[in-house]
């Protein structure tokens, strides 16, 4: 396998070829997309667990490939089986660590006190501040479901549309805005349950 003839060759030559068999151009796929999935899912779990997640994907695309009706959306294929394992993780982090919104509201009301006797003047304590607010957000988004972490993150913190987010999710244009204006105000909820109030989730 010549390395000039294989960095010539389209998306759907190698797709073809994977499909046929010719299993040595999946690390070339690899090599190609990878800054792809890490990207996607790099937005959508943990940092550490980003590696992990991105090996998901390309398992999941390895066994599929041959369910790729058009090999010329092969980006916004390899989002959504990115978007599916993020989700996938979610359901089992959720099944792992369950935890009511009473326990949220403790923590979050010791969390706000400490934010309260910082000083937002000093940088460091400003970033300081910066990471508690992530942590309740974090905590608050307990709250969702996995489908609606994924939907919330994707709209309102990435920017998607919600043409693009019914794609990735496998839902109508419709469905993702009924989806994420529930997820919204399920969101408030929590939140206003861990004494915060935002006018950007009511």
């Amino acid at each position: 396998m010549n390395n000039s003839t294989v960095r010539d060759i389209s998306d759907e030559e190698l797709i073809k070829r994977l499909i046929c068999g010719e299993y040595e151009y999946f690390k070339t796929f690899i090599k190609r997309f990878e800054s792809l999935v890490f990207e996607t899912v790099g937005r959508h779990v943990p940092e550490d667990i980003t590696e992990d997640i991105a090996q998901e994907v390309f398992i999941k695309v390895f066994k599929s490939l041959k369910t790729l009706d058009n090999h010329e959306k092969i980006k916004g294929w390899l989002k959504k089986v990115s978007i599916n394992c993020c989700c996938d993780y979610w359901r089992r982090e959720y099944r792992k660590n369950e935890m009511s919104l009473s326990s949220l509201n403790n923590d979050g009301g010791n969390l706000l006190e400490k934010l309260e006797s910082e000083s937002a003047g000093d940088e460091f304590e400003r970033k300081r501040r910066q990471l508690h607010l992530r942590m309740i957000l974090d905590r608050a988004m307990l709250s969702l479901s996995p489908k609606d972490r994924i939907l919330m993150e994707l709209v309102y913190f990435d920017g998607v549309s919600a043409s693009e987010a019914a794609e990735m999710m496998n839902m109508t244009k419709a469905g993702v805005k009924v989806r994420t204006f529930r997820a919204k105000k399920k969101l408030s909820d929590a939140l206003k349950k861990m004494g915060i109030r935002d006018s950007n989730y009511e």
